[in-house]
């Protein structure tokens, strides 16, 4: 909780969990509640140029592992899409992917998907789906074949390419992800060579 947790990091050693102390757990609850507090003012004549300034303030590598709150945490990168700045939304969005936080890693993939499709790079988007997938079986422990095709397939519709190009790109994403060794460097080459034949 809040970043606090200590783990043994000898290879192989079962993690060892020390308890943040009483002093520790206070001092970091009242950060959060101060974090919280800034970031809900309401500023009625505040820009949206302001704003961002505001959350970026706190919006920190240092301070994301105490901020609980996923609303505050995906508030900042929906800002700089609204600003025009989508290099810092997707900046955002993969400091999150490395940081402690609150939200998933299929979430923030799937924002990452929609985010590509937005900006009509299909093929990218057809790639940050398969990543969420990936990242959602880690704690799911199951491949919904459906939910994935859905999610794709207005970027396969929109690349004119079939309904078996759609059911090829799901068996890939399948095969991998359902294997006894999950692998999602091989996954992705995978895509990428089926891309490259289609091309062909």
């Amino acid at each position: 909780m809040f970043g606090l947790f200590k783990r043994d990091k000898k290879e192989n050693a079962t993690p060892v969990v020390k308890k943040p102390t009483p002093d520790e757990l206070e001092s970091a609850l009242k950060l959060q509640d101060k974090i919280y507090k800034e970031l809900d003012k309401d500023y009625p004549n505040e820009s949206l140029e302001d704003t961002i300034k505001r959350y970026e303030k706190w919006l920190t590598p240092q301070y994301i592992p105490i901020i609980r709150s996923q609303c505050f945490l995906l508030s900042l990168p929906s800002m700089y899409i609204a600003n025009g700045q989508n290099d810092k939304a997707w900046g955002f969005y993969n400091l999150l992917l490395i940081s402690d936080c609150s939200v998933s890693k299929d979430k923030i993939r799937d924002l990452q998907a929609k985010f590509m499709k937005k900006e009509k790079n299909h093929i990218e988007a057809i790639k940050f789906f398969m990543l969420k997938y990936y990242e959602k079986f880690q704690w799911q422990k199951r491949f919904d074949k459906d939910a994935f095709a859905k999610d794709i397939g207005v970027s396969v519709r929109a690349l004119k390419w079939s309904v078996d190009n759609q059911y090829d790109i799901t068996t890939i994403a399948e095969q991998n992800i359902l294997s006894k060794k999950p692998n999602q460097s091989k996954m992705l080459k995978e895509y990428a060579q089926y891309i490259s034949n289609l091309k062909e």
